[in-house]
C-alpha cells in the first residue's frame, strides 16, 4: 500500500509511506481522502490500497487522528463515504459511519 499526503500541509512536500505491493495484476484502488476537525481540514491526499478496509486501516496508522474528527475518503466517480472516529484504542482508530445532515 501507498500512502501521499498533499501539498500545503504540514509536511508541504509530499511523502510516500508504505510500501507498495501487486495484486497480481497490478491493480490496487486509490482513494482521495481528507480528515477534517469540527472547522478545518487536517490533512489530505491520497491512499492506494487492494481493498477499502485495508485504506481505513493505513489511514489510523498513518494520520494524527484524534476522537471526533472526520474522515471523507472515496474513488474518482463515487460520491466520498463519510467516517467519524469514535475511539483510540492501542494504537487502533475505530471509525464509524458519520451522520450525514441534509443540506
Amino acid at each position: 500500500m501507498t500512502w501521499q499526503q498533499g501539498a500545503g500541509l504540514p509536511n508541504s512536500a509530499s511523502s510516500v509511506v508504505g510500501l507498495p505491493f501487486n495484486l497480481g495484476d497490478g491493480t490496487m484502488a486509490k482513494y482521495t481522502f481528507s480528515l477534517d476537525t469540527k472547522d478545518d481540514v487536517v490533512q489530505a491526499g491520497v491512499v492506494q490500497s487492494r481493498s477499502f478496509t485495508e485504506a481505513l486501516e493505513t489511514l489510523g496508522q498513518e494520520l494524527v487522528v484524534k476522537r471526533g474528527d472526520r474522515l471523507r475518503i472515496g474513488v474518482a466517480g463515487f460520491p466520498p463515504a463519510h467516517f467519524e472516529c469514535v475511539s483510540l484504542m492501542g494504537g487502533d482508530v475505530f471509525w464509524t459511519p458519520a451522520d450525514q445532515k441534509a443540506a
